[in-house]
């Protein structure tokens, strides 16, 4: 019975340990567009971050970074954002 316990204690463990990592790759992925966005159009809205914060999809998040590098001004990405995010 104690070796159920200590299974399912690890296997808690575990699970939480790659929702925490997942977790910290999107909070890492959606700083770098944010920083991305200031760097070429300075300035960033507020609803872009509170855009940005909502996004669940580090595949998202990655294909917005690239777009963003290449965007001119807060129109050009909100129209990728508005693709992305449907």
């Amino acid at each position: 019975m104690i070796k159920v316990f200590e299974y399912a204690k690890e296997k808690g463990f575990d699970e939480g340990y790659d929702i925490g990592k997942n977790e910290g790759v999107l909070s890492t992925a959606k700083q770098m567009l944010l920083e991305i966005l200031e760097e070429t159009i300075e300035v960033v809205p507020e609803y872009i971050e509170k855009k940005v914060q909502q996004i669940t999809s580090q595949t998202t998040l990655k294909g917005l970074a690239r777009q963003a590098i290449h965007c001119n001004n807060i129109n050009d990405f909100n129209k990728k954002l508005a693709m992305a995010v449907v």
